[in-house]
């Protein structure tokens, strides 16, 4: 970005005078049949300015009648071009060229999103540089109008590659918004440095040095941008994973959007205005020399580097207010400092005092480390009254893998308690959320339905009906436990001629051979939750295929496909002997699973297909067909 706007800054304010230069057509006029040539001019004093005349000789005091005859140029001693025509004409060119980029920019950005999701950043960001060298050589070596036009088109192209598959790419890697925050004020800090530098070297380089020569310098710090682009990035080799890009449509339909945009517009269309006129009234009304023209835009450049990073850091403090402004306005709090930091960002939020409860009987024990303990719930109550927020409810979540059922009536008992508190307080609390962790799994050790019955007395009793209490829950994984099977491959094998008769169960197991697969998924997969949720971190592969009784069976060891020898998905299993290629698959693999994958070492993850049976297919497909809404 800074390479491209190095470009704009050092080419836009000579932009008047190149053309002023390349435009200048042989001075002769037409009178009475003869052409009146200027080859050497006969310097007459009038307002600065010479009169050239033809070789007619024509007394002095006949001037006046030369206004039908005659051409005026600047005086080479003289910055001033107040009389000459034409370079009201290239007040036009030059705002038609600057608009040309802009334009082809407006036409190719909408487009370039999409492919930078299909392709990647790198490809773009390379393409980009590339057109951007060509474009500025062609700056260099055009003698007309037409041609440079035609550069600054070019480099509109060039531009949106730059642009938005570099913001494209920040974006995408800082996910976490103050990081995203400081990695756009480091590059936006890049862009005003270019705007620095560009302006001031482009017109003392084309005063001093030669009309060529900005160009060409610019040309080689392209270059030079782009190679330490491809020699850190190396496009050909990075593999871009990116979601499906969100609809133009809707993007056009989200007001914030609609704002930036139109604040954006707002702003880029004075500073246009400006950096399109200001150096031909310069050269009009000032007489300023071509280095002038650039060095005026330094204040500009200074003040946009020193009120971009300020802002930058303004719009990560008020980045806070995100929930408040996008309709979120219920969530929860455990302690004082929530509190402070919400009545800062949010004062009008409801919210929703999140206990902590027994789950030691819990797999995964989330009191652990959210919750507020009872004995300090009075005064947090009392404190977010002091502030002025509203507490509408309360909230806890008894962990998952939870092997005891009365851990909820516990824990409901609790939630009265801080009920009854907040009405001696004075609030008005109608909400109470019970929290999830249910397994959906057929055979885990305590069944939805017993969950079920302990909750649905606990609550008669302590939440009845006329309580006016409204109950919610977070059964996430009791919906996707099931819902979900791994189909892992076979890519690898090796046979360890172990004799280990300890594992044996019988004739059909053989101890002689112990059997390892490698697989295409493991524990940096979708396989994750053998490390990371207690609640479910046996798996139990099997073949996709049916095993006879009387094949022989094998101890087998299943490994990952990374290099860590910690990725091991299980080594108690027996299995026929399997070939590279064999399907192995893991039920109930629906929650903790592909929401943990990473792509440590390159590996894909694993791809989502729906199945369905043929009855449920034939059903959605004549729902479908005769258009039936349940």
């Amino acid at each position: 970005m800074a390479a491209q706007n190095n470009f704009r800054q050092g080419a836009m304010p000579i932009l008047p005078s190149y053309l002023y230069e390349i435009g200048k057509a042989p001075a002769t006029t037409p009178g009475n049949g003869t052409g009146l040539t200027v080859n050497p001019p006969i310097n007459q004093s009038l307002n600065r300015r010479s009169v050239m005349l033809g070789s007619t000789s024509v007394p002095p005091h006949q001037t006046p009648a030369l206004s039908s005859n005659l051409t005026v140029a600047q005086n080479p001693e003289s910055n001033c071009y107040n009389a000459d025509a034409h370079l009201d004409e290239v007040n036009i060119k030059v705002g038609l060229m600057l608009a040309s980029k802009s334009t082809i920019q407006l036409l190719i950005n909408p487009f370039m999103g999409p492919l930078t999701d299909r392709i990647g950043y790198h490809i773009p960001m390379c393409a980009g540089f590339c057109i951007i060298v060509f474009s500025t050589t062609l700056f260099a070596f055009s003698s007309s109008f037409a041609l440079l036009l035609l550069a600054r088109s070019v480099q509109g192209v060039g531009g949106s590659c730059l642009s938005v598959a570099g913001m494209g790419m920040l974006a995408d890697g800082y996910k976490d918004s103050k990081e995203r925050g400081r990695a756009m004020g480091t590059s936006f800090t890049g862009l005003a440095l270019g705007l620095i530098a560009g302006a001031p070297f482009g017109s003392l380089m084309y005063e001093f040095v030669g009309e060529m020569s900005p160009f060409l310098v610019l040309a080689v710090i392209a270059v030079l941008a782009g190679g330490l682009h491809a020699v850190v990035f190396q496009p050909s080799r990075v593999q871009t994973e990116t979601g499906k890009g969100t609809p133009m449509l809707t993007l056009l339909k989200d007001p914030y959007i609609v704002i930036a945009a139109g604040a954006i517009c707002l702003t880029t269309m004075v500073v246009a205005t400006i950096e399109t006129t200001l150096p031909v009234r310069m050269m009009k009304t000032m007489c300023s020399s071509k280095w002038q023209l650039g060095t005026v835009f330094l204040t500009d450049s200074i003040s946009y580097l020193v009120v971009s990073n300020i802002f930058g850091h303004l719009s990560q403090k008020y980045s806070r207010r995100y929930a408040r402004t996008h309709g979120v306005h219920t969530m929860t709090f455990d302690s004082e400092e929530e509190l402070l930091k919400i009545s800062r960002c949010h004062a009008k939020a409801k919210l929703v005092l999140r206990i902590a409860v027994d789950d030691s009987a819990s797999k995964v024990r989330l009191s652990l480390k959210f919750g507020a303990r009872l004995e300090s719930v009075a005064k947090l109550l009392g404190r977010a009254g002091d502030l002025g927020l509203e507490v509408i409810g309360v909230s806890f979540h008894v962990g998952s893998g939870c092997t005891d059922s009365l851990a909820f009536r516990r824990a409901i008992a609790d939630a009265r308690r801080v009920f009854d508190l907040g009405n001696l307080l004075g609030l008005q609390m109608s909400l109470l959320d019970i929290g999830g962790g249910f397994s959906g799994i057929e055979d885990c050790l305590v069944e939805f339905e017993e969950f079920s019955e302990v909750i649905n007395a606990a609550l008669d009793e302590f939440f009845p009906p006329d309580s006016g209490v409204q109950i919610i829950a977070e059964p996430g994984r009791y919906f996707v436990d099931s819902a979900f099977t791994l189909a892992a491959n076979v890519i690898g094998k090796k046979v360890i001629a172990d004799d280990l008769d300890e594992h044996s169960d019988g004739e059909h197991n053989s101890p002689d051979r112990l059997m390892m697969y490698y697989l295409n998924d493991g524990v940096y997969g979708s396989m994750r939750c053998i490390t990371n949720d207690a609640a479910h971190n046996r798996l139990e592969p099997y073949l996709h295929r049916v095993v006879e009784s009387s094949e022989q069976r094998f101890r087998s060891v299943l490994w990952g496909p990374t290099c860590d020898s910690a990725d091991k998905v299980t080594d108690s299993c027996w299995f026929p002997e399997l070939d590279v290629g064999d399907w192995l698959l893991v039920d109930n693999m629906g929650a903790y699973s592909v929401i943990w994958c990473t792509d440590f070492n390159g590996f894909e993850r694993a791809h989502i297909y729906p199945v369905v049976t043929a009855e449920t297919w034939h059903t959605l497909n004549l729902s479908h067909t005769l258009n039936i809404r349940q």
